[in-house]
């Protein structure tokens, strides 16, 4: 809870420094713009074969996972809730792209694999035309740095997100 006394110290810290002047927000914002710009570029490409790019690291990781992928796996290596994992596979399963079982043995355990039409849909997604080309821009060693460096991020974001959890 944030009383009074804190919310006068944190618009006087906010006030104190443009939103422009702020070099650790503005990379920020810039983060997400870049994201944005790359998301879009893929959306375009995989609009010719009519595969929503939020079902494209779906189809990714039930193909990586082969015959093991399971709900709670898929939604682990997402990084999403399995609610929100399982709407996403249930939209799937409507178009035809995968096929859903439950475990005879465990119940609350489903199976997922994927459909030809699923199989077809993920040798789509693998001609990454517009994500060559963008990362492409960075030389070898600059995409490792790159990695590095969001490798570092990510974990740091992990901590936070436990700590704040």
């Amino acid at each position: 809870m944030v009383r009074k006394n804190d919310t006068a110290r944190i618009s006087s810290l906010e006030a104190s420094k443009p939103p422009l002047d702020d070099e650790v927000y503005n990379l920020w914002v810039q983060i997400h713009r870049v994201v944005d710009l790359i998301v879009r570029a893929r959306e375009r490409e995989l609009s010719r074969y009519g595969i929503p790019i939020r079902q494209v690291a779906t189809l990714f990781a039930v193909h990586a996972f082969g015959g093991d992928a399971t709900l709670t796996r898929l939604a682990q290596f997402l990084e999403r809730r399995p609610h929100t994992v399982s709407s996403i596979l249930t939209r799937m399963e409507k178009d035809g792209l995968v096929k859903k079982t439950n475990d005879l043995a465990r119940r609350n355990i489903i199976h997922v694999e994927l459909t030809e039409k699923g199989r077809d849909a993920y040798r789509h997604t693998t001609r990454r035309e517009s994500i060559n080309a963008i990362m492409g821009e960075l030389a070898f060693d600059e995409q490792q740095r790159l990695k590095r460096l969001l490798d570092r991020l990510e974990a740091r974001a992990r901590v936070e997100l436990r700590r704040r959890g």
